[in-house]
């Protein structure tokens, strides 16, 4: 029996703006700290001015995913797991996505113009397993929580403080929440990284929900800087 290592939560240049590693240097990066797999959560942030045409939400679509499918295929290359996911946005409220595919997207250019409260139970309607990104940040505000439209809660984030993640881990334990770990990845030179273990190799997104669902066992590395 094995030790696999996932990511639950990065990000990837051609996507998502903050990001400064494109998804073939992220699956690099990953596969040489030994990781199985990653799940590529690129940035969605609502705005209907994305779905004014349908050339423009087309673009938009694409653009959202070619983070995953650049991860995708040199993860194919190396033999790292690439899973799709995403992180939708609602001001200063981020929730990890998974389970629907890229494709989910694409006939849906009025997701753009639902709130947040319609947005999670639209895509939890539709099978998605909603995990609620470092929730607790202390230098912003407000925080917005919303236990009843989430499976899961981001305990232990490499881009949030000690205290960020004490805070997360007791909302996740009084909701009686799934606890999740991610690094929130935006760089190769990431120094702190975070993720989920499994005993044995995933098969795939349902997989890792599986997995997320069991309570695994959440991981932290500290890299130095070399």
């Amino acid at each position: 029996m094995g030790i696999y290592k996932y990511e639950t939560h990065m990000h990837c240049s051609e996507s998502s703006g903050c990001a400064k590693s494109t998804g073939a240097e992220m699956a690099e990066f990953y596969k040489r700290l030994g990781f199985a797999g990653v799940v590529v959560t690129d940035h969605l942030i609502p705005d209907p001015r994305r779905a004014e045409t349908p050339e423009a939400w087309k673009a938009y679509c694409d653009r959202l995913t070619a983070g995953y499918y650049a991860c995708l295929a040199r993860g194919k290359e190396i033999g790292l797991d690439v899973f799709y996911g995403w992180e939708y946005s609602s001001g200063l409220g981020h929730y990890l996505i998974y389970g629907l595919p890229p494709e989910w997207h694409y006939d849906k250019p009025e997701s753009m113009r639902w709130d947040v409260r319609t947005y999670l139970d639209r895509v939890r309607a539709d099978g998605a397993y909603v995990v609620h990104a470092h929730p607790f940040r202390e230098n912003w505000e407000p925080i917005c929580l919303f236990p009843s439209r989430t499976d899961g809660v981001e305990v232990l984030s490499a881009a949030r403080t000690d205290l960020d993640n004490e805070r997360a881990g007791k909302y996740a334990a009084e909701y009686g929440k799934i606890r999740a770990a991610g690094s929130d990845c935006h760089s190769v030179n990431m120094k702190r990284i975070c993720g989920v273990m499994s005993n044995e190799r995933l098969g795939g997104i349902e997989g890792f929900i599986a997995l997320l669902k069991s309570q695994p066992e959440l991981i932290e590395l500290k890299l130095d800087d070399e």
